[in-house]
Parts: structure tokens; sequence; C-alpha cells
């Protein structure tokens, strides 16, 4: 049996009813009313809806169950971004506006901008602080271990929903079953939020699910636009996390809306302390590990090779070649190489970790696109075209790891 942190994380239609039957009608009306559905919102915009909504004294019996999972109701764009503000801003509703925005007065030269400002509208609570909470906890479910794990971000905490709708078929009047609206509203970071994020994709061709195409454009939108506010991160970035952020890739049915009233299947990941499994045909014997190559094996009798223990580790490629592919270093008729006493060892080893790409002369947005394409965190001091980096172009450096960036004009 589902909790509601559950229903909420797997998009379960059967467990949204529940909850709505537990409400009753006209408490669910209430919220929807609290939250602004059904009226504008007084945005300074031309041509806003009011969406759609019907009174509950116009509801059938079924519309508490319809309503519950997004059938016999309609919202703006904007509507669905102030809702998710709402519960970002610890559940006191304000109205959307225009915040900020330049133009030339008529009376002073052109290239002398006024900044005109909106106040915004005064605030009325919509669910309690302490709901408001919970509610930001079970959204964060949904990006952690939910349908809408693909809005993952690094280095912030993130919370949003999914959701997946059916539109109406013009021709038929009925809920197309090609046709649908696929969307995520989210908001980073959880604790303090700065941004709240809303992104629609209408008839999507393919995947169709909110979780699978509009969660990884809200992960990439949300990304950038903190780095570029220069929100501080408030998520650690250890090796560890890299196993988090990894659940990211994911099957997309996983991610699919409507789930069945159970949790999805277990996601296998590899712990980031375990060794990696070397499959049985690449298993290096314990015999093969002895196997010295002949040029090796000559040796006087007075001068007896000093005793030595070797430890091949399971991820080294040469620890899987068969003994015979180690060429001859002599010939029958050579006479033997004699081996010293003592001496030192050294291992030809290729460097590993992510090579650190050039972000120098490229702007702020270049730069974190491909430190994102690299696996790697950028941490951007100024604004401008970058001028220095540390580490430099070329050291190699773990996946996750962060890279300075200084950009000036």
């Amino acid at each position: 049996m589902l909790s509601v942190a559950d229903i909420i994380a797997e998009s379960s239609d059967v467990g949204a009813i529940k909850v709505a039957l537990r409400l009753g009608d006209e408490r669910l009306y209430k919220y929807i009313r609290a939250f602004g559905f059904g009226q504008q919102t007084g945005i300074e915009l031309p041509g806003e809806t009011r969406g759609l909504t019907k009174p509950v004294e116009r509801w059938s019996k079924v519309s508490i169950g319809a309503i519950s999972m997004g059938q016999e109701i309609g919202i703006s764009p904007l509507q669905l971004a102030s809702l998710i503000s709402t519960i970002a801003n610890d559940g006191v509703h304000v109205p959307p506006r225009i915040v900020a925005g330049t133009m030339a007065p008529q009376n002073a030269p052109q290239n002398t901008p006024q900044t005109i400002a909106f106040q915004p509208a005064e605030g009325t609570r919509a669910i309690s602080s302490l709901t408001a909470a919970e509610m930001r906890q079970m959204l964060q479910g949904v990006v952690l271990h939910g349908t809408g794990r693909r809005a993952l971000l690094e280095g912030y905490s993130s919370a949003g929903k999914t959701g997946t709708g059916q539109k109406v078929d013009p021709a038929t009047g009925t809920y197309s079953k090609t046709k649908y609206v696929a969307s995520f509203a989210g908001f980073a970071p959880i604790n303090d939020p700065q941004i709240a994020v809303v992104v629609i994709l209408d008839s999507a061709v393919g995947l169709h699910q909110g979780g699978q195409v509009s969660a990884p454009i809200f992960q990439r939108i949300t990304q950038q636009a903190l780095e570029y506010l220069h929100v501080p991160h408030d998520v650690q970035l250890p090796p560890s996390r890299r196993v988090l952020l990894a659940r990211r890739d994911v099957p997309d049915a996983s991610l699919e809306e409507s789930s069945p009233d159970h949790l999805g299947a277990s996601l296998n990941m590899a712990e980031a302390n375990e060794m990696p499994v070397i499959p049985a045909a690449a298993k290096p014997s314990p015999i093969a590990a002895q196997v010295v190559p002949a040029a090796l094996t000559g040796r006087e009798p007075d001068h007896p090779a000093p005793a030595a223990s070797v430890t091949a580790a399971a991820s080294s490629p040469a620890a899987s070649f068969p003994a015979a592919s180690f060429p001859a270093a002599q010939s029958e008729n050579s006479p033997p190489q004699k081996l010293p006493a003592s001496g030192t060892v050294v291992l030809d080893v290729e460097e590993g970790g992510i090579e650190v790409p050039s972000f120098l002369g490229k702007n702020l947005r270049v730069a974190i696109e491909a430190a994102q394409d690299a696996g790697l965190d950028l941490d951007a001091v100024g604004s401008g075209v970058a001028r220095e980096q540390a580490p430099q172009p070329g050291a190699h450096v773990a996946a996750g790891s962060r890279i300075t960036v200084r950009f000036g004009r």
C-alpha cells in the first residue's frame, strides 16, 4: 500500500483519487480556488486565460475522481508556475508579476533607459507552513526516486512534479489516446528556493511522458540558471554523489505516469566502493598470474632471483592477457639473461580520470555546457569571458571534480 509521498512520487492515479475522496468535494474545490485556478492572475500581459474549472454545484458523481487525476480541469502554464511557487514560498500564494523591465523615457536620450519595477501583489496563505514543508519533501522524493529522476541537479537540491495530460480531440470531443501534454514543474534549491521553472511540451512525438521529456529540459535550464545567478551549492559532490546522479539514466518505462498501486522496480546500481565484476571469460586464472616470460627465467645458480609477490588488479587490462601473448625476448640459442638482485620496477600506467577541457575565451553559458558534457562541476567567478581556470587545460581529474573559472571583461 502506497503512502501519500509514494503516490506523488510514482504518479499513482488510484492513490490520487483515494486522497481526493478523503478530502471531499467542498474541501478539494476550496484548495483549487486557493491556488488561483479558475481566475486570472492579473499579470501585466494581454490575453490571459482563466483556465477551465467548474463550480462544485456542477460536479457529477465522478468529477472528484476525474479532477484529482487532471481531467475536467484546465490550467495555464502561468497558473502552474504559480502553484509550484506557492509551495516553494512556504504556502503563501502570490500572484505572478513581471518584476522588472527597462524602457527609454520620453524626455531622455535613448541611451539612458529607465528601470521600471512592478510591486508584487499581496499574498494569501493557501496552505500552512507545515504542509508546505511536507510538500517540498514529497516533491523532492519525485526527483530522488520517483518519475522525475531526470530532473536531478548537480550541486543543488531540487523538487517538482511530472505531468502527462491527454488532449481533447476536436473531431470527437473526447480525450485523445495519441496526443498528450507533457510537463514538469519544479523549483530549487529545496530549503531556500531561488527559481521556479515550468516546462511544457505540447503533442510530443515519440516519448510523451513528463518525466521522460520535460524533466531533462528542466534539469538543463535550472542548472544553468542557478550557476548564472551564482546561487551557492547546497549539495556536496563527493564520489558517492555520482551514484545518485546515475539514477537519471533510467529506462523510459520506469518514468511513466499513472503507475499501478505499487512501487516501481528497484534500480540496479553499483555502490561507490564496490569493485567491478569481471566477466568469467576475462577472469585471470591463479596459474596465469604466476607465468613469467621465457626471457626472464634464465638465471645463474649463484644469483638466485629475489622472492617477490605480485598483486594483479582486477581492473587491469594486462591481468586478462593470456600468457602466450607475451613476445619472446630471446632466441633458444641466445645466452640466458641475468636478472638484477635488486632494483626498482617502473610501471607505465595510462593516466586516468577526465581530461579538463579549456574554458578560456568562452562565455559563462558555453563554459557551463562544456563542463556538463565533460562530467565536471564549474565554479564560476565573475562575469564576461573566461580568463583563468584551475586546474589547467589538459589536466586529469576525477569525475565530478570542481573546476574554478574566473571570468572578466
